[in-house]
């Protein structure tokens, strides 16, 4: 294993959760035709995200 950091990995873990999320969202569920929703998604979701986050650096 590489010497990283744990909160490191943990970003970058919840990162590509984060961008695997968007584009299912885009092209799976259609919503790249609707830019207010996928925005909208996107701002929950990146929420969540920080909370998450915020919660697992405690």
């Amino acid at each position: 294993m590489l010497p990283v950091l744990p909160e490191l990995l943990g970003a970058g873990i919840l990162i590509l959760a984060l961008i695997k999320a968007r584009v299912i969202l885009a092209l799976y569920l259609d919503l790249a035709k609707s830019q207010v929703w996928l925005r909208g998604f996107t701002a929950v979701l990146t929420g969540f995200v920080l909370v998450i986050f915020s919660l697992y650096r405690m």
